[in-house]
C-alpha cells in the first residue's frame, strides 16, 4: 500500500484538492460489503449483521486516492477511526509540508542566525561580511543584538588581557544586628 500511496501522490501532488467524496446508495454500499466477503480491510474481522461499518480508502482522496470501486473498502467503524487518526491524518500532514517546502513557501520559525538566509555571512578566515555585497561587515555604535551574535568573533577582552576583577559583595548585615536582637553583644 505505501508505494501505491508515494506513487499516486507524486503523480498528483498533495495540495491538490480532494475529489468530492460520492455518496453511495444503500445497495452500492451492500454491493461493496459482498464484494469484500464482509471482512474488515484493516484487522481482517468479520463484520457481524448490524455491526457498524464505514467505507474506507486504502489510499485516502487527500493523497490523490480515487473515489472508485478499487479504492473502496469495508472496515469497521473503530479500526477506520483508529486507522485515519494514526496513519491517514499525519501522513496527509506531512504531504502538505513536503508539498509546501518544495513549493518555498515554508519558512523557519527559527531560523539559523548565518544560515543561508541572512544577510551576514561568516567566512572561512572568521570575517563577517554582507552577503549581498561581499563587503566587510561592521557593527553599529549602538548595541543590538546583531553586534551580540559577534560577540565570539571580536571578543570585549583581548586574549592578553583578562576581564577587570568582580568587587567583592558584601553580605547583607555583618551580623552584630542578629547577635543585639539575641540580647548577647
Amino acid at each position: 500500500m505505501t508505494s501505491a500511496l508515494n506513487s499516486t501522490v507524486h503523480q498528483r501532488g498533495a495540495a491538490s484538492p480532494a475529489p468530492r467524496r460520492k455518496r453511495l446508495s444503500t445497495t452500492e454500499r451492500l454491493a461493496l460489503l459482498e464484494r469484500e466477503n464482509a471482512t474488515c480491510h484493516l484487522c481482517k474481522g468479520i463484520i457481524q449483521p448490524g455491526q457498524a461499518w464505514d467505507v474506507s480508502h486504502e489510499i485516502p482522496l487527500e493523497l490523490g486516492g480515487a473515489d472508485d470501486d478499487e479504492n473502496r473498502k469495508a472496515a469497521h467503524r473503530k479500526c477506520h477511526r483508529v486507522h485515519t487518526a494514526a496513519v491517514d491524518l499525519p501522513t496527509i500532514a506531512k504531504a502538505k509540508r513536503n508539498y509546501a517546502k518544495h513549493r518555498g513557501a515554508a519558512v523557519s520559525r527559527q531560523p539559523m542566525r548565518g544560515g543561508r538566509r541572512d544577510a551576514l555571512k561568516k567566512r572561512m578566515d572568521g570575517t563577517v561580511v554582507l552577503r549581498a555585497t561581499g563587503k566587510p561587515w561592521k557593527p553599529a555604535s549602538s548595541p543590538s543584538s546583531s553586534v551580540a551574535y559577534h560577540a565570539e568573533a571580536s571578543p570585549a577582552f583581548p586574549p592578553h588581557q583578562a576581564p577587570p576583577p568582580r568587587p567583592e559583595r558584601k553580605p547583607e548585615g555583618d551580623g552584630d544586628e542578629g547577635a543585639s536582637e539575641r540580647g548577647q553583644s
